[in-house]
C-alpha cells in the first residue's frame, strides 16, 4: 500500500497536469470555419480563418493563485516581526548607547 504522503504528491501532480491541459486548450482554440457565398452562384467556398488569441489579462499579478492563499498572511506575520525587531533594536540603541 502507498503511503499518504506518495498518493498526495500523485494527486497533486493529475491535477497541475490537467489544469495545464485545460490552459493550453484556453489559449490555442481550434481554428474557425468561415463560410463565403458569392452573389449569383449556388455552391459555397469554406475557408479556415487564423485562430485569434484571446484578450490576455493586462496585469498577470493581480490574478490571485488558488493554491497559495497562505503566502499573504505568511508575508504579513514576517513583517510584522522584522518591523517588530527593528523597533526593539532601534530602542536598545537609545537606551544602551
Amino acid at each position: 500500500m502507498a503511503k499518504k504522503s506518495r498518493k498526495v504528491a500523485t494527486r497533486y501532480s493529475q491535477l497541475s497536469k490537467e489544469g495545464k491541459k485545460r490552459q493550453r486548450n484556453r489559449l490555442s482554440p481550434q481554428p474557425r470555419a468561415a463560410s463565403i457565398q458569392e452573389p449569383g452562384r449556388d455552391e459555397v467556398r469554406v475557408t479556415h480563418a487564423a485562430p485569434r488569441a484571446g484578450p490576455r489579462p493586462s496585469n498577470v499579478a493581480a490574478r490571485p493563485l488558488a493554491g497559495y492563499d497562505y503566502v499573504r498572511d505568511d508575508l504579513r506575520r514576517i513583517g510584522m516581526l522584522s518591523g517588530a525587531a527593528v523597533v526593539i533594536l532601534v530602542v536598545l540603541t537609545f537606551v544602551l548607547g
